[in-house]
């Protein structure tokens, strides 16, 4: 994981040396901003907010709940506190500031919750959009610099878009409005290499178009979404930027003054798929003062009364609500905390027929806390995303019906777009139905002799499809007839008066034998499809060098779609004319690798090795 502080904001010197292209100063956000400090809990007098001033520099990471700063005087100490509206629900005392060896530039810097620093003293606050970071020099007693968290987030990482690359995002100030636009920036960071296109870890877009980086606008006038754009990128930089960590930025403003887009005074930097919490080497448990776990995680068409738990402290009540993607909602669940006073856990149950009149999709609960310190007022908390999903998959289809085979058999199953692992069961008699224990299909399923088959998908939120059930009757194949070789049936006795003169002698070396299975054929390079249109890819294979002394009637084609940890997660078979030595399928947007069999008169061949990987395009 890439450490996206210092090493990413040049070091201002003294006195601002400005770069000719600066970013106006931008308003901070409307959020009440408290005074001198007090114990967590305690309630503190709202001030005026103060911007760092005297060249320091405050950043803020919420996703990892760790603070960044730098300017201020080696060796002193700090008090660093979180506060949300008029309490504090995070502290530091006695931070060191010291200077990074490494980067001699990067004077009177400190770092808090992050790898070998200083941690949050109690509890890890999770620092949410609105919070204000509060840092007062001399741990307390001298001058204090505040930053706002800003309301600053990304909607979805870097991604492909034709030639390009894009970034999509939201920005607001809290209360419905954009904040500025030359405030903010995307950005991608590499972990080792270097950009080809900036000569740096960094891909930077902003209002302020700065090739070779790319440019940041909001999506309309009055929309709080943003989109930010990279073009002209060569196919090195697409894939390591794809590969690499997405952030969005807010950058504030110098007091009084204009600052360059790499020198931000304070800014909010959102780390996309990042967690919370205590950073490494740091203990405190995190205190969300809100919605902390949903059990189960995940809702089906199985799940049961949901219950949500969350942690408080000095709480006295606490009311948590429930709402779909659509804006319904179901009545508030209210709950005392436990104990009085102090850290608290707690727990409310919505109930299985309350939850089920939400639509589909995202279910999102939040709570509302009112705190002993704040005089009964609500205390803004985190909220909690549930996905909820009760539309079973469609009945998986098998390639091959129930009926009475010669020979052992492959067949292979096809589930519905939305199955996530398909299971089944498979046995002479009396075969229950698949669980989501039971073993995940294969590639092909070899059916040897008579057996029963049954095969269930399940989709990514556990729910089960209809089963599908066939039964397969397997003869062995017929021996075939004895032949004659020179006249004489090999195991019968001669025929009387046979005139050896009349008898033509077999060939030279000639080996009589039974019709068997093909050889397997040979798989050969397989190719993604063509840009545009639908999405295929084509395999390539050839011949089995043996036929098993009966002809091949055609070939199947198993596309096998490929899952992230390299395991079969779905397979296609698809039968395929005995002259063909390729062909080409249309498939769903994946990884593919392919295997080949050759079918003759007796049954199908041993399966061919798999080809390379390609992706459906």
């Amino acid at each position: 994981m890439t450490t996206d502080s210092r090493r990413v904001y040049p070091r201002r010197t003294r006195g601002r040396t400005r770069a000719a292209t600066v970013i106006a100063a931008c308003a901070l956000l409307a959020v009440p901003v408290m005074g001198a400090a007090s114990p967590a809990g305690a309630a503190v007098t709202v001030t005026p907010t103060s911007p760092p001033a005297n060249n320091h520099s405050v950043i803020v990471f919420p996703e990892r709940d760790f603070i960044h700063g730098d300017g201020y005087a080696k060796g002193s100490l700090l008090l660093v506190q979180d506060f949300r509206g008029g309490v504090q629900v995070g502290v530091a005392n006695n931070v060191p500031v010291v200077d990074d060896p490494k980067t001699p530039a990067y004077d009177g810097l400190f770092d808090l919750n992050h790898l070998g620093t200083p941690c949050w003293e109690g509890v890890t606050p999770d620092i949410l959009p609105g919070d204000v970071i509060r840092v007062t020099e001399s741990n307390g007693a001298g001058a204090a610099d505040e930053t706002p968290v800003a309301d600053v987030t990304l909607i979805s990482p870097v991604a492909p878009s034709g030639a390009n690359l894009v970034m999509h995002g939201r920005a607001s100030d809290g209360a419905g409005h954009q904040l500025p636009v030359g405030s903010l920036e995307a950005r991608v960071v590499a972990n080792q290499q270097i950009f080809h296109s900036t000569k740096a870890r960094t891909l930077r877009a902003s209002s302020l178009v700065r090739p070779p980086d790319g440019s940041l606008a909001y999506d309309s006038p009055t929309a709080l979404t943003w989109t930010a754009t990279w073009t002209g990128l060569d196919q090195f930089d697409i894939n390591m930027a794809l590969a690499n960590e997405s952030r969005a930025l807010w950058l504030g403003r110098a007091v009084g003054a204009a600052t360059t887009l790499g020198s931000p005074v304070e800014g909010t930097l959102f780390e996309w798929g990042l967690a919370g919490g205590p950073g490494a080497g740091c203990f405190a448990p995190l205190a969300r003062n809100g919605l902390s776990n949903a059990t189960p995680g995940v809702v089906n068409a199985a799940t049961g009364d949901l219950v949500l738990t969350g942690v408080s402290r000095d709480a006295t009540a606490v009311s948590v609500s429930l709402s779909d993607a659509a804006g319904h909602s179901i009545t508030p669940m209210t709950t005392t905390p436990a104990p009085a006073t102090g850290s608290q856990v707690w727990s409310v149950t919505v109930p299985a027929a309350a939850r089920a009149a939400l639509a589909d999709g995202t279910l999102t609960a939040s709570a509302t806390v009112t705190g002993l310190a704040v005089t009964g007022a609500a205390v803004t908390t985190s909220s909690l995303t549930i996905q909820q999903d009760t539309v079973a998959p469609a009945a998986p289809l098998l390639s091959l019906p129930s009926g009475s085979y010669v020979g052992a058999q492959l067949v292979s199953v096809t589930g519905s777009a939305d199955t996530s692992t398909l299971r089944y069961q498979i046995g002479a008699s009396a075969v229950p139905d698949p669980t989501p224990t039971s073993p995940a299909v294969p590639g092909q399923i070899d059916v040897t002799s008579s057996q029963s088959l049954k095969v269930v998908a399940f989709d990514a939120a556990g729910n089960a499809s209809p089963v599908t059930a066939a039964t397969y009757t397997i003869s062995p194949p017929a021996a075939p007839a004895p032949v004659a070789v020179g006249g004489v049936v090999p195991g019968a006795a001669p025929p009387a008066a046979v005139n050896p003169a009349a008898v033509a002698p077999a060939a030279a070396g000639t080996t009589v034998t039974a019709a068997t299975r093909a050889s397997a054929p040979r798989i050969l390079a397989a190719k993604a499809g063509k840009p545009g249109g639908r999405l295929t890819a084509t395999a390539s294979w050839r011949a089995p060098l043996s036929t098993g002394g009966s002809r091949i009637t055609g070939y199947r084609l198993i596309a096998q779609r490929m899952g992230a940890k390299g395991t079969v997660a779905r397979t296609t078979s698809s039968r395929i004319e005995s002259t063909a030595r390729s062909a080409t399928l249309r498939l769903v947007a994946g990884t593919y690798r392919f295997r080949v069999v050759a079918v003759n008169a007796v049954g199908t061949s041993a399966m061919s090795s798999r080809s390379n990987a390609v992706r459906s395009r």
